[in-house]
């Protein structure tokens, strides 16, 4: 059990060091922006229109992610020949599925909680039907778009540290602190 916890963590903090990773949370944060935006045009139903369009962006980056992620995470152990290595030790093989399985989905539960307090901000973004909250709006943009990335660049231009992983881990906090 101690050895499935280690390589799920392994698997985890892998994907998310992953720019492909990256992208994929980036394009469906700025498919999730332009939402509220949309919700103008839908007479007394936007909240409806907001969660409905939200849920299908979060299904379909969600499926994405899933097979992005289980393919780089199995598939570059399998390449670079680190499989053979761990299995060398006293690692089974049902054992090391297992924590790569369990590293695949704490990365989609990572991903499904930025998701939802996306949602949470656009929904207080678009609360009235005629007009938008351009404040919470900013706030929406800032949080998941400006500040994430520029956080992550700038820990890696300072510390030397992985921009991927910095990013990531700055959209958790700047998204938490938004929806506050």
């Amino acid at each position: 059990m101690h050895n499935i916890f280690h390589i799920a963590r392994g698997a985890f903090l892998e994907s998310l060091r992953d720019p492909a990773i990256v992208v994929i949370f980036f394009v469906t944060a700025l498919i999730n922006i332009i939402l509220p935006v949309t919700a103008l045009f839908v007479f007394r139903e936007q909240f409806r229109m907001i969660v409905d369009n939200f849920m299908a962006t979060i299904l379909l980056g969600g499926l994405i992610l899933s097979v992005f992620s289980a393919d780089r995470v199995m598939g570059k152990e399998i390449s670079q020949g680190t499989a053979g290595f761990i299995f060398s030790k006293p690692v089974s093989r049902v054992e090391y599925v297992l924590g790569k399985l369990l590293g695949v989905i704490a990365l989609m539960l990572f991903y499904g909680f930025c998701s939802s307090m996306e949602l949470l901000i656009s929904l207080r973004c678009a609360g009235d039907q005629f007009r938008l909250e351009w404040g919470i709006y900013a706030m929406l943009i800032v949080a998941s778009l400006v500040l994430p990335y520029l956080g992550g660049a700038l820990r890696n231009y300072l510390k030397g540290g992985n921009f991927c992983q910095s990013s990531m881990l700055m959209l958790l906090v700047s998204l938490i602190v938004a929806t506050g």
